[in-house]
């Protein structure tokens, strides 16, 4: 039966190409040369490879493809060749894999054999039969090997130039990894003849940084964890999140973006397609809706007319005829046929705001020890905001979790030449309705820190700072200006408690004076927010396996 089935694909892939209706996604049969490519002996540490090919299954070997093994022979005649090279970038690189992998698979395609094969369709079982045992004997390869050659439309090798460990000033280590992607294709031409192209070079980064003493004991991701040392977690961290930037990368490609027409609308603005979770598709994942219109010599050009986002994935899995539902929230609404083209995102939106937290109690005297001309009641706040989807995780559309450091600076004049200054840092979820204009409301618990610096007027180094715990909630109308960028208009207010911890160096004080301090209140701004396509370390990497909806 295995053989059978083997005859019959290697029939069908040596047939003449079958071009796909517009907006229909073909999967794509991709092959790799291995998990990752380095120079022995170029990199600072020695990888965690294991952990590098986990992560690389989720981010690169996604559902949308299928893979493939290349023969070992091939693989280390290319390793051989590349172990070799003085300068390791991706042009060097498809070199080499050119003279090796792909001059062995192109002289296996270009053979006239393969060729008259391919004119004649293989039409008969028996034929195909006869074919491929002859052939895999002629060329020295398995008959399974065969097939991974005749299968091979693409090809990928991920490769890292530099990874680094390094110590820093107060302890903390810090791992860095650089490199990229390469991707190529195999062409078959109608003839029978093959040639290959590069259709993807990219570079990408990760890193990480930890303190020995607070490093977590064990790497989680999803529902896996294994124990680690602290350089381990930092290099864990670093290989994901450049594992991450290449899995979006990668889904750029023109030929690997997921397309669907639109072949449902049940009501204006929502439309049905047959692409779902069997290709990978998630809650809340964007599309740009494309429509063909002709120019001037007949040529079909595509122009886009909105963009939309899923709001509830196909289980196509099980039931093939199951479809997935999009929401228009750019553009006019477009009729059956218009085509759905894939707009690759990490699912994490980066927000930048600002505003005035007014309610503020910060006492010249008792808190700031004079410090301050005067009482501080108001704060000008700044924010950076991370925000994680997690609607392919919870099922609900728009959900998210967030860590957000806000920086403050209380709004009165200094006494002498000392800074005094907020950060609050917290974590939160987040709830939105609406389309292109839209309402969040959110909730978050975290700290919050009011901070002294600098040198007193006799010429002494002063230091103070307090922390206490806060609880905060927000709303927020925000406008979509591109499927990546949105505007916001915040209110929120924040509630703290009294000051559990404090320290000090030259001023005199104790706990029980910031009893009554308060950096709360109502805090009134403006953001903007940006849906990113790649981030140089791991944030809410760990949920990244658990998407299911």
């Amino acid at each position: 039966m295995k053989k059978t089935v083997l005859i019959v694909i290697v029939a069908l892939l040596l047939a003449m190409p079958v071009f796909s209706q517009q907006g229909e996604y073909v999967r794509k049969s991709v092959s790799s040369l291995d998990s990752i490519w380095y120079q022995p002996g170029s990199l600072g540490i020695s990888l965690d490879l294991d952990s590098f090919q986990r992560f690389m299954e989720l981010y690169i070997e996604v559902d949308r493809f299928d893979y493939n093994e290349l023969p070992s022979e091939y693989v280390r005649e290319f390793r051989n060749q590349a172990n070799r090279l003085y300068d390791v970038n991706a042009e060097t690189l498809a070199d080499v894999l050119e003279e090796t992998v792909v001059a062995k698979i192109l002289e296996i395609l270009n053979d006239p054999e393969v060729q008259q094969a391919r004119g004649e369709e293989l039409k008969s079982a028996a034929t195909a039969r006869s074919f491929a045992a002859t052939k895999a004997r002629s060329v020295g390869l398995t008959a399974d090997e065969l097939e991974v050659l005749f299968n091979s439309a693409y090809i990928y090798l991920p490769f890292i130039t530099k990874a680094e460990r390094s110590t820093l000033d107060d302890g903390r280590v810090r791992v860095e990894i650089e490199g990229g992607i390469v991707w190529w294709k195999i062409d078959v031409r109608p003839d029978g003849s093959a040639t290959v192209r590069e259709v993807l070079s990219t570079t990408a980064n990760g890193r990480d940084t930890v303190h020995p003493r607070r490093a977590p004991n064990y790497f989680t991701f999803g529902n896996e964890s294994w124990r680690v040392t602290p350089e381990l977690y930092a290099q864990n961290n670093a290989l994901l999140a450049f594992a991450r930037n290449l899995g979006v990368r990668t889904k750029e490609i023109d030929d690997f973006r997921l397309t669907a027409q639109i072949i449902e609308i049940p009501r204006p603005g929502t439309y049905g397609f047959n692409i779902g979770r069997r290709e990978g598709i998630h809650l809340d994942d964007g599309f740009h809706v494309v429509e063909y219109e002709e120019n001037e010599l007949g040529e079909a050009i595509p122009v886009n007319k909105g963009f939309v986002r899923v709001s509830r994935t196909g289980q196509n899995i099980d039931d093939p005829t199951s479809f997935s539902y999009g929401r228009q929230l750019i553009g006019r609404p477009v009729s059956e046929g218009a085509v759905l083209i894939e707009h690759p995102r990490l699912g994490i939106d980066m927000v930048i705001r600002t505003g005035l937290r007014t309610g503020v109690f910060i006492h010249r005297g008792k808190h700031a020890r004079n410090y301050l001309e005067e009482d501080a009641t108001e704060i000008m706040a700044f924010n950076l905001k991370f925000a994680y989807n997690v609607a392919p995780i919870t099922g609900l559309t728009q959900t998210f979790l967030y860590v957000d450091n806000e920086f403050g600076i209380p709004m009165a004049s200094m006494a002498s030449s000392v800074a005094a200054f907020t950060w609050s840092p917290y974590f939160g979820a987040t709830k939105r309705w609406g389309g292109r204009t839209n309402l969040s409301l959110s909730a978050g618990l975290g700290l919050d820190s009011f901070s002294l610096t600098g040198v007193d007027d006799w010429d002494r180094d002063v230091s103070l700072t307090t922390r206490s715990f806060g609880v905060q909630g927000d709303a927020e109308v925000g406008y979509m200006l591109s499927p990546d960028w949105s505007i916001y208009g915040i209110i929120g207010v924040k509630e703290t408690l009294s000051a559990f911890y404090l320290s000090t160096e030259i001023v005199s004080a104790s706990l029980s004076d910031y009893d009554d301090m308060d950096l709360g209140g109502v805090y009134v701004g403006a953001g903007v927010s940006y849906s990113l396509g790649a981030l140089p370390f791991n944030l809410f990497g760990w949920l990244d396996p658990l998407k299911k909806h």
